[in-house]
């Protein structure tokens, strides 16, 4: 029984110049003299045809991994923004005044944590700021906190660019994403639809 089985393995091995022969085509030339010699390796349109499949490949999927990484940091922001508008409703309750109602010091007195130091933003004045690595949440001191998504450039004042912006209404809560040309929004998440909640 021992030896049928090392009869059954044994035939079954397979060297490693074997597999390379799978993946390494063999020609044959001949040279000026007439013998023929035995040449290893890839013809150029070989080449090229792998190339051109990689960067079909690549031109295919690498806008849709660009757009789910967008989408992550837009649900980063949600989440912000939400924790915001249900900070905002506390603090109106407590202080029985309307929702919706605007602070200039909102973001100082919330009761979450926030993904970065309170300032007061430079480039428009307005009253309170806060920069994560990816946003720019604004309290403008109405009825609208803002989320901007900054794109790593220093603007005049130290405001920084922004490529497109979430606007949440403190009122109902609704949050919409918008842009100048409305194109990042677009891609996001198509023509119609840029209420996110």
């Amino acid at each position: 029984m021992q030896k049928a089985f090392t009869q059954k393995s044994s035939s079954l091995k397979v060297s490693v110049r074997d597999i390379g022969r799978l993946f390494i085509p063999r020609t044959t030339t001949l040279r000026g003299d007439g013998v023929s010699e035995s040449v290893h390796g890839f013809t150029l349109i070989e080449l090229l045809v792998v190339v051109l499949i990689i960067g079909i490949l690549s031109a295919i999927a690498l806008p849709q991994y660009q757009k789910a990484v967008e989408k992550s940091r837009v649900s980063e922001a949600l989440l912000m923004l939400h924790s915001i508008y249900q900070a905002h409703q506390i603090r109106a309750l407590q202080e029985g005044v309307p929702q919706g109602t605007g602070w200039d010091d909102f973001f100082a007195n919330m009761d979450i944590a926030l993904p970065g130091e309170i300032k007061e933003c430079a480039s428009n004045g307005d009253p309170e700021c806060v920069d994560s690595k990816n946003w720019r949440y604004h309290n403008e001191g109405s009825s609208a906190i803002y989320a901007f998504r900054l794109d790593g450039k220093e603007g005049s004042g130290g405001g920084g660019y922004y490529t497109y912006y979430l606007q949440m209404d403190l009122y109902n809560g609704k949050i919409i994403c918008g842009n100048e040309k409305e194109t990042m929004c677009n891609k996001l998440y198509g023509e119609n639809n840029h209420e996110l909640n």
